[in-house]
């Protein structure tokens, strides 16, 4: 039996998880500017600011603000 290079079910070629990962890298490549490395690491500080900067609180509960250890305030329920 010999092998055939065409798909039996009639598909493009190629993977779709590739052109996904190749449509995103373009949009990422347009969003962060032509200085390359400094500036991710810059994307990638302040998204981790934010991160540790916010916190949501369940409604059944109440938060404690603490620094170094001592309370500092009491939250109520909700983002903050």
């Amino acid at each position: 039996m010999a092998w055939e290079p065409k798909d039996p079910w009639g598909g493009s070629g190629q993977d779709p998880l590739d052109e996904a990962l190749r449509k995103a890298q373009d949009q990422l490549t347009r969003l962060v500017p032509s200085r390359g490395f400094k500036s991710i690491i810059y994307i990638v500080l302040a998204v981790l600011a934010l991160w540790q900067s916010v916190f949501i609180v369940a409604p059944d509960e109440q938060g404690l603000v603490k620094r170094f250890g001592d309370i500092v305030r009491e939250v109520e329920s909700g983002p903050h």
